[in-house]
């Protein structure tokens, strides 16, 4: 078991497979989304965080944040688990990108 798996809680990597299956080779704006594949190639340890480029690590958040507003948006939809994946994603990939820096 690694580190992302105790990080996450089970209900949200569940959330993260069922929105990585739903939103596989899924294109907005010309852009594939790669958010729930990246975090779950990093829980999965396919990859590390390490392995990510930053273009990735700031993507996926930037797409994170998108989809979260975009689901509060609708209203009926609770996005309690999805805010939560956001903010520690958030704390996670500024980690590493700070970790990066030095």
């Amino acid at each position: 078991m690694n580190n992302l798996v105790e990080y996450f809680s089970n209900e949200e990597i569940d959330e993260i497979e069922v929105l990585f299956d739903g939103t596989e080779a899924m294109i907005v704006d010309g852009s594939e989304i790669i958010c729930f594949r990246v975090l779950l190639d990093i829980i999965q340890e396919k990859n590390t965080i390490a392995d990510v480029t930053r273009t990735e690590l700031l993507t996926s958040y930037a797409q994170l944040k998108g989809l979260k507003e975009t689901f509060a948006s609708f209203g009926f939809v609770d996005t309690t688990v999805l805010e939560s994946i956001v903010n520690k994603s958030k704390d996670l990939f500024r980690y590493e990108l700070k970790k990066r820096q030095t």
